[in-house]
């Protein structure tokens, strides 16, 4: 093989392997994307649709609440996160910022027609915690999302 073609067939390597690189690059960012995206529920349609995907049939007006997660967790919040990160959320990178909370009241719960809501708690758009909540004297807060998706 003369220099020619040796420094011809080194260059289509080079080229190749950078192709394979960006592609592998490109693949990895759209999966981050996708998963930056999977919560994304900057409107009240989406959210909707978020519950009604686990089961729920909600009022579609929710009741919306803006707070602010604590800098610093105490009791409840330490345990309230232990409920998110069951869900796969954790709101550690949210503390100190200010959320949306939108509560639906559910309408599929036949044993408590009246107080089971479901809870969304959003930054910037995306859902950082939900629960369902039954607003009782013997009331509880469970996991929306039943298996991390």
């Amino acid at each position: 093989m003369s220099r020619k073609t040796a420094a011809k067939h080194a260059l289509l390597i080079v080229i190749f392997t950078v192709i394979a690189a960006l592609i592998l690059i490109l693949a990895a960012k759209l999966s981050e994307t996708t998963d930056d995206t999977k919560y994304e529920m900057s409107s009240n349609a989406m959210r909707v649709e978020f519950l009604n995907s686990c089961g729920l049939i909600v009022k579609p007006a929710p009741e919306v609440q803006e707070i602010r997660i604590p800098k610093k967790f105490g009791t409840i919040y330490e345990e309230y996160n232990r409920l998110q990160q069951s869900q796969g959320f954790d709101l550690t990178p949210y503390a100190g910022r200010e959320a949306v909370l939108c509560s639906y009241t559910v309408l599929n719960c036949p044993e408590h027609p009246d107080n089971v809501v479901a809870n969304l708690l959003l930054c910037d758009g995306k859902l950082i915690a939900c629960d369902l909540t039954l607003n009782e004297e013997n009331g509880f807060t469970q996991a929306l999302i039943t298996v991390p998706q």
